[in-house]
């Protein structure tokens, strides 16, 4: 097993070079997917523009795995302990849908 990270951030000098070298000597690779990640919506879509800074704690769910935590409204979306603790478990793309927690 070879864990290297991925190719996230290439301004921080991250790049593709872990899979080239893993497909070279015949390896499996497991697709890389985003987690801890923040929620980011098109400027058209984004409903809490107005709320950028604001902080609240929410039940974020995806599918049976949901995390009680803090949620931060920003101006591109939302991020905050709970979302980047639950990007962990969706696909891209994935409808965002409010709920009161039950």
């Amino acid at each position: 097993m070879i864990a290297t990270g991925g190719p996230a951030i290439p301004k921080l000098g991250a790049t593709g070079f872990a899979y080239q070298l893993g497909k070279q000597f015949g390896l499996k690779i497991i697709p890389p997917r985003p987690a801890l990640v923040p929620f980011t919506l098109p400027q058209a879509e984004n409903l809490f523009r107005e709320l950028a800074g604001v902080a609240a704690e929410v039940v974020a769910k995806a599918g049976k795995t949901a995390f009680r935590e803090a949620a931060l409204f920003t101006h591109k979306g939302l991020s905050g302990p709970a979302m980047l603790q639950v990007s962990r478990w969706i696909s891209c793309p994935m409808p965002l849908r409010p709920g009161w927690p039950t």
